[in-house]
Order: structure tokens, then C-alpha cells, then sequence
């Protein structure tokens, strides 16, 4: 009789022990990367703001905010995979079935291209911590899993789509998409526009033919993209009016350096 005892009783405190723990585990943890290379990662048992957990990690890194550029880094929840990539994989493959012999090996190249990329949700609001301090807007509280990309310079853009070189180029002052598409070797001439990702998340539409030419510069960290030819609508039932080209737009939004 005192075994069963015994035993429940070491079961009840196993329960309350494991339960403690569980409950004292933190709820936030944020992978810090800096240029590139992972250094720390921080951990916290409430729920920061994006504020607070930026300006532990500088603190842990003994980096000051003059020292990075904050246009290209970024802050991006990791807790669960991106559905959206795989569901533009799927599309893509799609489109490389339907589409002609000429372009076949195009998409097949961008489908690669993604397949090998990592995603994470990405916070499109400023995480500078001298901004955010002062407006709770752009301050939300965090939880989960994240990872902050934090770089002290940016130089190249990445050029994407319709393409024959894919891959990144030298970011030049006075550049614009137009210079970049051309560079790596534009595979239509008679686009009117081209899409630009700047490092923010912020999608633009930049106009490029000679009749409607406007001039805007590309940041550095920034993702031209050329939008693939003839892309279909109807492969998701969900979304019957957006294309293919605007899904892989709003993937790479999200696209972790």
C-alpha cells in the first residue's frame, strides 16, 4: 500500500516540477546574426518589445545603434515555417509545366532559387531602437522564435526573375533597376516596369521603358525583380485574382539575408 503511495506521491511532484519548469522556460528567444554571422542568442522570460529585445542584443554585442545599418537589417519570426513558400514552390512548378520550351528553364532556375532561400516573418516596421522607443505603434510586443539580422553596411542588390544571371550585383550610387535588370542580362525588352523590394519590405514599382522612364534610386540590400512572362492567376483557388509574379513579390518580402 505505501508503494502506490509513494509512487503517486513522486508522480504529483514530477507533475508540479515538470509543470514549474515549463512555466519558467522562456517565452522569447531572438538569434542574433551580425553581418551575416550568428553571434549570440538572447532569451527572454516576458514578452519584449522589438525595442527592448534590439537594444539587449546591442548591448550583448557591445555595439552601439550609429554602428549599423538599419535600412538592411531586420527582425523576423521564425516560431513556424513560412507556408507562403511553399505554396509559391507549388506555383511555380505550375507555370514551368504550362509554360513554353523557351521559358521552361526559366522558371525551373527561379523555383531553385527560392527553394534554397530562408524565410521568416518579417517586421515592416522600423526596428532602430532610437524610432521605436518613442512610438508604442511601431513597438509591439514579441513572443515565439525569432531572428535578428543585424549588418553595419550593405553593398549589393539582388537581381531576381526574368533574367539570364540571376544573383547579386554591386550596389552603385545613382543606380537605377533599370541599370541593374540590364546588368544581368534582361531577357524582354519591352518591359514598362520592373519591382523593387527595398531592404525595408517595401514594394515599389519603378517605371523603366523610354516613354515613361522616371528615375528612382535602388537601395543598398534591395531585390530587383523581373516578373516572369505570362504567369497565371488560377492555380490557387484561394487567391483566383493574384499572379504568380505577385506571390513570389510577397515571399521575397520576407526573404531572411
Amino acid at each position: 500500500m505505501s508503494f502506490f503511495k509513494c509512487t503517486a506521491s513522486t508522480l504529483l511532484l514530477c507533475t508540479i516540477a515538470a509543470t514549474t519548469a515549463y512555466a519558467q522556460q522562456p517565452k522569447t528567444t531572438v538569434k542574433v546574426v551580425l553581418d551575416d554571422n550568428a553571434k549570440i542568442q538572447v532569451s527572454f522570460a516576458k514578452q519584449p518589445r522589438v525595442s527592448q529585445s534590439v537594444f539587449t542584443a546591442l548591448q550583448q554585442l557591445d555595439t552601439s545603434t550609429l554602428d549599423i545599418h538599419w535600412q538592411s537589417s531586420g527582425l523576423y519570426d521564425v516560431s513556424s515555417p513560412l507556408a507562403l513558400k511553399q505554396e509559391t514552390l507549388m506555383r511555380l512548378a505550375n507555370e514551368e509545366d504550362f509554360a513554353p520550351m523557351s521559358q521552361k528553364n526559366h522558371w525551373h532556375k527561379l523555383r531553385q532559387t527560392i527553394r534554397e532561400m530562408r524565410f521568416g516573418h518579417k517586421i515592416t516596421t522600423p526596428i532602430d531602437p532610437d524610432a521605436t522607443r518613442i512610438n508604442a505603434a511601431v513597438n509591439p510586443l514579441i513572443s515565439g522564435q525569432w531572428v535578428l539580422n543585424l549588418r553595419t553596411h550593405a553593398d549589393s542588390v539582388l537581381v531576381l526573375g526574368n533574367v539570364k544571371n540571376e544573383g547579386e550585383q554591386p550596389w552603385r550610387q545613382r543606380q537605377d533597376a533599370k541599370t541593374y535588370a540590364d546588368s544581368a542580362g534582361l531577357l524582354t525588352n519591352s518591359l514598362s516596369k520592373l519591382t523593387v523590394i527595398q531592404p525595408s519590405g517595401q514594394v515599389e514599382t519603378h517605371k523603366i521603358a523610354y516613354w515613361n522612364r522616371d528615375f528612382h534610386e535602388v537601395a543598398p540590400g534591395a531585390i530587383v525583380y523581373v516578373s516572369m512572362p505570362h504567369a497565371h492567376t488560377w492555380f490557387d483557388v484561394d487567391k483566383p485574382n493574384v499572379s504568380t509574379n505577385q506571390v513570389v513579390v510577397e515571399l521575397l518580402r520576407n526573404r531572411l539575408p
